[in-house]
C-alpha cells in the first residue's frame, strides 16, 4: 500500500492527542527535521507519560519516527504527512471518501475522492524530490532555501493553488480548485488525456491552438507557467482543453519571465510539430501571445 492509502485508513481512529502532536510536527518541519522531545513536551503540555503513549500509537501507525541520536525526537514521516492533509480536509468537510491512485507525475501522485456531495474529485499529493535536487531547483523558484523536502512539497502545494485559484476566476482554462491542505491540493476531476501520453489525438492543430490560446489567457492574467510542455495539456472526455500543473508559475513582470514564455510555447510547437506533422512557427506564436 501507498503512505496515502494507509494514513486514510487510520485518519477517523486519530485521537485528538495524535493529532496535535501531528500537526505540532509539521507547523515546525522548517525548524526541525528532529522535533526535539523536551521542546514539544513544552509546546504540547503533555506530561512525559501522555506523550510517549501518543507518540507510541503514531510509531505503530507508521505517522512518525522516533530518535534517540543526536537527541531523543521525532520526525513526521510522509505517511504522517498524508494522515495530517486527509484528517484536515475532512474535518473542513472537503472529502469524505478516499479513493484510490489515478495518476501519478514526477511530483505528485494524484487519487480520487468523494465529497460529502458525493461530487468526484482529484487529490494532488505533492512528493517534491523524487525527481532530481537540481531540475526541482533550477525549475522552482520558490524552495531556493536549503529546507526540507515535505517543507517544499507543502509549498509548491500552496503555490499551485493560489494560481489555480487566480487564475479560474479570471476564465483561464485550468482545472477547478477546490481546496489546499498541507502539501495536498483538491481540484475537479479530470477524465481524459494528457497529450504526451495519448496513443491517438484527434484534431491535434485544433488543440494546439487551444492551448495557445490558454498560454495568452493566462498571460494576460498575469502569469507565465515556466515549464510548460506536451505533459501539462489535459484533453477531456468531454473534448476540454485544460493546462495543468501550475506550482512553478511565474508573474509575467517578474525577470525571465518573458524568456520562460517564449520557451514554453517553443516546446509546445515543437512537439506538435514533430509528432502530428504541423508547421507552427513558434515565434509567430509567441508574437501573438504577447501583442
Amino acid at each position: 500500500m501507498s503512505s496515502a492509502e494507509i494514513a486514510a485508513l487510520h485518519v477517523k481512529d486519530l485521537s485528538d492527542d495524535e493529532v496535535i502532536v501531528l500537526c505540532f510536527l509539521g507547523e515546525y518541519m522548517r525548524r526541525f527535521r528532529i522535533f526535539p522531545l523536551k521542546t514539544l513536551k513544552e509546546l504540547s503540555g503533555f506530561s512525559y507519560k501522555r506523550l510517549s503513549k501518543v507518540i507510541d500509537l503514531l510509531r505503530e501507525k507508521e505517522l512518525v519516527r522516533f530518535f534517540t541520536a543526536p537527541y531523543e525526537g521525532v520526525m513526521i514521516t510522509l505517511t504522517g504527512l498524508d494522515a495530517l492533509a486527509l484528517k484536515s480536509l475532512a474535518t473542513m468537510n472537503v472529502i469524505e471518501e478516499f479513493g484510490k491512485k489515478v495518476g501519478t507525475g514526477k511530483e505528485s501522485d494524484i487519487y480520487d475522492a468523494l465529497t460529502p456531495e458525493d461530487e468526484r474529485v482529484c487529490l494532488k499529493f505533492y512528493r517534491i524530490g523524487r525527481t532530481s535536487f537540481r531540475d526541482t531547483l533550477r525549475k522552482r523558484d520558490y524552495t531556493k532555501e536549503d529546507v526540507p523536502w515535505f517543507v517544499r512539497s507543502v509549498e509548491a502545494a500552496k503555490r499551485e493553488y493560489e494560481v489555480l485559484r487566480k487564475l479560474y476566476v479570471r476564465g483561464v482554462k485550468v482545472p477547478r480548485p477546490i481546496a489546499q491542505s498541507w502539501h495536498v491540493v483538491v481540484m475537479e476531476f479530470l477524465d481524459g488525456d494528457i497529450i504526451a501520453e495519448a496513443k491517438e489525438v484527434v484534431n491535434p492543430d485544433l488543440v494546439l491552438e487551444e492551448t495557445l490560446k490558454i498560454i495568452k489567457e493566462a498571460y494576460r492574467a498575469g502569469y507565465v507557467n515556466g515549464d510548460l510542455s506536451a505533459y501539462n495539456v489535459f484533453v477531456t472526455t468531454d473534448d476540454r482543453v485544460l493546462i495543468i500543473d501550475w506550482p512553478q508559475a511565474i508573474r509575467r513582470n517578474r525577470k525571465g519571465a518573458i524568456r520562460m514564455l517564449r520557451e514554453d510555447v517553443r516546446r509546445l510547437c515543437e512537439y506538435f510539430n514533430k509528432r502530428f506533422g504541423l508547421s507552427y512557427d513558434y515565434e509567430e506564436c509567441f508574437r501573438e501571445i504577447v501583442s
